[in-house]
């Protein structure tokens, strides 16, 4: 078996993945490699032989495929890269489906000109700025899927959460996040949902916890942002506007 060079496109995927928990082909060729499905078909395979990444069996679209991760071995590279920017061990993922659709979301908001960083939950919870920064660490606190900052023109940038909401989960969890929201230093907290099911019930719950504070909450269902073409925009539930383009 040849041995593997060990490239800086090689380390970014490392990166990546660690960022992201888990991706597909499709989104590892999008996002790092940009070549030929074959040839980032022979790649991904070298390194499963070495046991840098290993593969996951996933039900996606209705055909069996793969997600990849990092393996311990590979964890290695990428703390060996990054031995000043991370201070904990990475997250696995809980439920595939959830962050391949984050992985596909990130890719959409990093398009965008107003987007000035997006930041994953693997580096919300791992990067050392997290801990020491005050306008990151409610972040951390939150637990957020994801750290957005935002900058129109010349404006101050804001900070953002992005949550990824695909079920409906405990009424109380849902308010102990909204109420964080408004003590802790965010701008706010972007939830993406299912369903206008999903996003009523959220609605009321911030309504019940802000009592007569400025709404920091806003929607959008995930069939939205996935077909979104040019501006992204999020609606609070009086109506209040967050466009990112």
């Amino acid at each position: 078996m040849s041995a593997l060079i060990i490239t800086s496109s090689d380390v970014q995927l490392f990166e990546y993945l660690h960022a992201c928990k888990v991706a597909t082909i499709k989104q590892i060729n999008r996002d790092i490699f940009q070549t030929s499905r074959v040839t980032c078909y022979q790649r991904i395979k070298k390194y499963q032989e070495k046991k840098f990444i290993k593969a996951i069996g996933v039900f996606q679209n209705d055909i069996n495929c793969h997600a990849y991760e990092v393996t311990p071995k590979g964890e290695k590279i990428i703390k060996a890269n990054l031995r000043d920017i991370i201070s904990g061990n990475r997250f696995r993922s809980n439920s595939i489906e959830h962050d391949l659709l984050l992985v596909d979301i990130k890719n959409i908001f990093a398009s965008k000109k107003m987007v000035k960083a997006y930041y994953t939950e693997n580096q919300i919870q791992t990067y050392f700025d997290f801990r020491s920064e005050d306008n990151l660490q409610p972040f951390q606190e939150m637990q957020s899927d994801a750290c957005l900052i935002l900058q129109k023109n010349d404006f101050d940038p804001i900070h953002v959460a992005l949550e990824l909401e695909l079920s409906v989960k405990a009424t109380e969890r849902y308010r102990q996040k909204i109420r964080e929201a408004y003590y802790l230093n965010v701008f706010g907290i972007i939830y993406i949902c299912k369903d206008n099911f999903l996003i009523k019930k959220l609605q009321k719950i911030d309504e019940e916890v802000r009592e007569e504070r400025r709404t920091k909450i806003y929607f959008s269902t995930l069939d939205e942002i996935l077909s979104s073409q040019e501006e992204l925009t999020f609606y609070c539930h009086d109506g209040t506007s967050l466009p990112i383009f």
